[in-house]
């Protein structure tokens, strides 16, 4: 399910951040993330629209014989394929994570979830950079407000230290994982022209 913050819960959860109670910091983590997919989702429908217009005007054109007009939407496609994958790819990734995240909440062993999420979000803040800017915004935020966590845990006693952000052998499978289930879905969604 996915939840949209009104800006009154976005302050309150705002101020939770600032806070030190971990299980607050979790849970506004989890809504973020949760608007930050239906972000995604949202501008993914509006991509697989046009998706379906280009290889629609494809055919036309194909059916004229005006091959220059085809070849023009085909590379168009072909862009916009890309980005569709991206997207997917970090929208899979980002949903391990918020499931990771609900697992912590009842997991014992929380600095070192924490400490393997912490780089996949960042990495995904950077892949998005320049299709979805305010997504990668709110991707960096999570990131800080995980570090911030990782950082109160370690202060708890979990024995756990926060290191340059990296990106571990863990969050290298999660995304390799999540790029072969989007390349396959979007292999079954789009079939080539």
């Amino acid at each position: 399910m996915i939840y949209f913050l009104s800006k009154s819960e976005d302050e309150e959860l705002k101020r939770i951040l600032k806070s030190k109670n971990i299980g607050e910091k979790i849970t506004r983590s989890i809504y973020k993330l949760n608007s930050e997919i239906a972000k995604i989702n949202k501008f993914l429908t509006k991509l697989e629209d046009r998706e379906k217009r280009l290889y629609d005007e494809i055919v036309k054109s194909k059916l004229r014989g005006d091959e220059h007009r085809a070849a023009i939407y085909a590379n168009e496609l072909a862009e916009l394929r890309k980005i569709i994958g991206t997207l997917t790819v970090s929208k899979l990734a980002l949903e391990k994570v918020l499931l990771r995240l609900e697992t912590i909440m009842h997991a014992q062993n929380a600095a070192t979830v924490v400490a393997q999420l912490e780089p996949v979000v960042l990495e995904l803040s950077k892949s998005m950079k320049n299709i979805m800017p305010e997504v990668s915004l709110e991707l960096e935020d999570v990131h800080y407000s995980l570090t911030d966590l990782a950082q109160s845990l370690s202060i708890e006693g979990l024995n756990f230290t926060v290191e340059a952000p990296y990106v571990t052998a863990e969050a290298k499978n999660i995304l390799e994982e999540a790029k072969k289930v989007a390349k396959r879905k979007l292999k079954e969604k789009f079939p080539k022209p």
